[in-house]
């Protein structure tokens, strides 16, 4: 800028500056060309000679000059003289040009030009093309009509989705659904970009929630098929094996225990019993059922026969004689090895039933071999009995000692166990369904959703970190789990967790399963969902199907509230518009027609610029194809260029049958096919697509789980700015480290990029931390932003570096601030404005990846606020650490991006002033 040629020719470069230092001989120099002196990195260039007066003083000057002699005889000086008057009016001539000449200058360099079209026509040089933004994407989750006579849904958890479905729905690509607007918002349309064929069955499959647990020692209770066991507090149930039943008649392999509790869960259709102990002996050392477990429940008891014979000692001395019996003494009660009698006709106790024989110390259990009434005389009395023979005689003899203690517990019937239910998060690549499941394929969309899981420490010692601050939890508070536990290295039993305790502090700890203890989520805790790709489907078992992810789940979701949706589609924010362009014309070069709509939806793509446009052409119904430029193109290429106006519509180009074909002639035979919709508007909040434009045959509703993302506004001067000269530095390649911050930064939806090395243990890595427009998080499971940057890097980058995309880590700091302000101005007025100057200096879509914020910065940004006299900084600090505690620190710093020893991506942080009230006060 500082060779430019002078603009009016035949005037000679002269200094502003003379020898006349005290004024007197003001006015009596030509002081134009003024000289031209423009350091770099000026936004605005000085590039006039002078500006009226300077022209009007050199003018007047030249009259009185000696080299001038024609032009002595003019000797008035006052305005209304013809000659002067001529003078001011050429005056006026020279401000109005270089004025627009510099104006001209300024528009001829990208950093200092103002019009958009001079931005365009800059680019153009580079082959840059201004951005034309990117249209937003979301995941759409459909729900199809129940089946005839089903009530109600699996969404809205009142009966299991079913598992095979009535019909197939084909939800097409171009389906619309529309937004319902927000406060200050408006209707955005949204279509899918895919078919998908849906059925009934998948709308919301069920994770399963219960598995057969056979009964294990120390267990203290089960669950049991049905609600109607006929079973109460007090019954008596044994659980036995098949080493007792069919193996062994003196395996001890089996439990028989009272119940304490018995409680149905109508729902699932089940009962839940516990028992006075756990299962297992201590004394005698004994072990409960190990296979083939079976549970009976005990009808009825009954007594020993003579149970409640009178006690000899109300019998007469000479009948004691009679019996021989010791004076004082019982009878003797005796057991034979034949089996046992009951007092009375005992119905439903049968051969092949189960007995258990107890005593307030001891019990036995056997098998009837048979059961037949009979009448016994002995102990004094008579009377009829049932007698039972058992299948063993182990230990029959015990029973003597307390025999009128003995209870016999009988008329067995078998009861079938139940699922355990169990409440394990929802993780990992492999979810195993509540049902079988059939004609989902590989590579078909899923949408997990649900509340995040949620544990009660179980282990001493949790301590969890972040940034270098701890925070220690406490066995049996709950927490929850912020992302799903990650083993460290294959094998081992810790993982690494990531858990928000309660109070908020979230951080992470490296623990095993066995510190935290899984239950069922609260209410308040926040519901999530993610995307997920289906690998392939297997049977975990004969009733139940698994499904293999690409990915494991980013998060843990609780069992109890999860749902997996299988009716998914990817949609992109726009809508299809279908026109006539215009009429062919093949004489006429390089013919141009104007879209009616716009803007035109460019949606995101795995290429150089991260975008691709939704715009066909065909001419007589034949596909045209758009090219960058038609420069180079040959005479017989179908393709076309397109542009963007400054009023945002889409100019189609044709070419002049040398650089590209030219259309062929005809009446509205060029037709074009597009959809219309572009930038941040199409951002939507989750559940706000429930409008379902266009409603296939069985289609019942409609609703977006994740917010959607990756939109961004075409792109502006000051953008262009900015990225044009990327575009040179990188050239569509990507091998450098500055190359890959480059390339990222000139992605369409990306706004922020940081490339770091970092070393994983075994090579180095580059971690590429990004942010999009706004300082907006970049997830990967929400739209194809992300996949698309990390497929782009990976295609035009160097295939043997290792590469790794993140979403920046935000943190914030605090200000304290004291400020004096200026005689004449209003308090509130001023802090309000230093306030606004902080938050536009420091705020998150202004703050980029810079390492620091300095102090000096901070008092140099509130000094340019009018009406500020004086600051003091009473406080500066992080609101994590480190430099976290609350003093002045002179500088703070964002942390890079790094990779943790145990393999953990920390993304680069952007700090930026934190969203709270800033502590201003006025100083006395």
């Amino acid at each position: 800028m500082n060779g430019l040629p002078p603009l009016l020719a035949g005037l000679p470069d002269r200094d502003v500056q003379d020898q006349d230092t005290c004024g007197c001989c003001k006015g009596l120099d030509v002081v134009t060309p003024l000289r031209l002196e423009n350091r770099p990195g000026l936004t605005e260039i000085v590039y006039r000679p002078g500006t009226y007066a300077d022209f009007r003083a050199s003018q007047l000057a030249r009259l009185s000059s000696a080299e001038n002699v024609a032009l002595r005889r003019l000797k008035s000086r006052e305005t209304d003289d013809f000659s002067i008057a001529l003078i001011d009016a050429w005056s006026c001539v020279c401000e109005v040009l270089s004025f627009y000449q510099e104006r001209n200058a300024n528009e001829a360099f990208l950093g200092t030009a103002l019009e958009r079209r001079s931005m365009v026509e800059l680019g153009r040089l580079i082959g840059y093309r201004l951005r034309p933004g990117v249209a937003a994407g979301t995941d759409l989750v459909f729900l199809l009509d129940d089946p005839p006579g089903q009530i109600g849904n699996a969404v809205r958890g009142k009966l299991p989705a079913p598992s095979v479905a009535v019909d197939e729905v084909a939800i097409p690509s171009r389906t619309r659904v529309q937004s319902i607007p927000g406060p200050g918002e408006t209707a955005q349309t949204f279509e899918t970009i895919e078919d998908v064929n849906a059925r009934v069955a998948w709308n919301a499959l069920v994770p399963r929630k219960s598995r057969f647990e056979a009964p294990q020692n120390g267990d203290v209770g089960c669950w049991l098929q049905g609600v109607t066991t006929n079973l109460k507090v007090g019954d008596a149930i044994v659980i036995v094996g098949s080493e007792r039943l069919t193996d062994d008649p003196g395996s001890e392999r089996w439990d028989v225990r009272k119940l304490t509790a018995v409680i149905a869960d109508p729902d699932a259709d089940r009962t839940r019993i516990s028992f006075t102990h756990a299962l297992g002996s201590v004394d005698p050392p004994a072990l409960p059922a190990q296979t083939g477990h079976r549970i009976f429940a005990f009808r009825s008891r009954a007594s020993l026969f003579g149970w409640n014979a009178p006690h000899p000692n109300v019998l007469a001395k000479e009948t004691r004689g009679l019996y021989k019996l010791v004076d004082g003494s019982d009878w003797t009660f005796t057991i034979d090895d034949s089996g046992v009698a009951l007092d009375g006709i005992q119905d439903g106790w049968v051969a092949g039933s189960l007995v258990a024989l107890t005593s307030p110390s001891y019990v036995e259990l056997y098998v009837v071999a048979s059961a037949v009434d009979d009448g016994v005389a002995n102990y004094a009395v008579s009377g009829r009995a049932t007698r039972l023979t058992f299948d063993s005689a182990e230990n029959l003899d015990t029973f003597e000692a307390a025999y009128r203690s003995v209870s016999v517990y009988g008329k067995s019937e078998e009861l079938a166990f139940a699922e355990t239910p169990f409440v394990e998060p929802v993780m990992g690549d492999a979810l195993i369904l509540g049902v079988l499941v059939d004609g989902l394929i590989e590579g078909r969309r899923l949408v997990v959703r649900g509340r995040l899981a949620q544990a009660l420490v179980a282990g001493e010692g949790i301590e969890l970190t972040e940034g270098g601050e701890t925070h220690a939890v406490e066995v049996g508070e709950r927490v929850t789990l912020i992302a799903a536990p990650r083993q460290v290295s294959p094998g081992s039993s810790s993982y690494e967790w990531r858990l928000r305790a309660p109070g908020g502090f979230e951080g992470g700890v490296t623990a095993p399963l066995a510190s935290f203890r899984f239950v069922e989520a609260e209410v308040t805790t926040p519901v999530v969902a993610e995307t997920a790709v289906l690998n392939s489907v297997s049977l975990a078992d004969d009733t139940h199907s698994k499904l293999n992810l690409d990915d494991p789940l980013v998060r843990a979701y609780d069992l109890a509230t999860a749902l997996i949706h299988a009716n998914v589609t990817a949609a992109t924010h726009g809508e299809t518009t279908q026109e006539i362009v215009g009429d062919g014309d093949s004489a006429r070069a390089f013919q141009t027609f104007q879209l009616k709509q716009a803007p035109l939806t460019h949606v995101s793509a795995a290429n150089e610029t991260g975008a691709a446009s939704t715009l066909e052409v065909r001419v007589n119904d034949v596909l045209w194809h758009e090219a960058p430029t038609l420069y180079g193109r040959t005479a017989g290429e179908r393709v076309f260029e397109t542009r963007t106006t400054d009023e945002g519509a889409t100019v189609v180009q044709f070419g002049d049958g040398a650089s590209g074909a030219r259309p062929a002639s005809g009446r509205n035979n060029i037709v074009a096919t597009y959809r219309k919709g572009i930038g941040r508007a199409g951002s939507v909040k989750a559940g706000a697509l429930t409008t379902a434009l266009d409603r296939p045959l069985g289609l019942r509703e409609v609703f977006n789980p994740l917010a959607a993302a990756g939109g961004e506004d075409p792109e502006t001067e000051a953008g262009a700015r900015e990225n044009a000269p990327i575009s040179t530095q990188t050239l569509g390649r990507v091998v450098s480290l500055r190359n890959y911050e480059d390339f990222a930064r000139g992605f369409a939806g990306i706004s922020k990029a940081k490339a770091d090395w970092a070393w994983d243990g075994e090579a180095r890595r580059i971690l590429v931390t990004i942010a999009g427009p706004d300082g907006a998080a970049v997830d990967p499971s929400t739209g194809d932003l992300f996949d698309n940057l990390v497929h782009a890097l990976r295609t035009l980058g160097d295939p043997f570096v290792r590469s790794t995309v993140v979403s920046y880590r935000l943190a914030t700091f605090k200000i304290d601030l004291t400020v004096l302000v200026a005689p004449d101005h209003l308090e509130e007025v001023v802090l309000a404005d230093v306030e606004a100057a902080l938050r536009d200096a420091y705020g998150l879509q202004r703050r980029g990846f810079a390492p620091l914020v300095t102090s000096s910065e901070i008092f140099a940004t509130i000094h340019a606020v009018e009406g500020v006299a004086a600051v003091d900084l009473n406080k500066l600090y992080r609101t994590v650490p480190p430099d976290s505690e609350p003093i002045v620190h002179r500088r703070l710093r964002a942390q890079p991006a790094l990779l943790t020893p145990s393999g953990d991506l920390l993304a680069a942080e952007i700090l930026a002033l934190d969203p709270a009230p800033i502590d201003l006060q006025v100083m006395t």
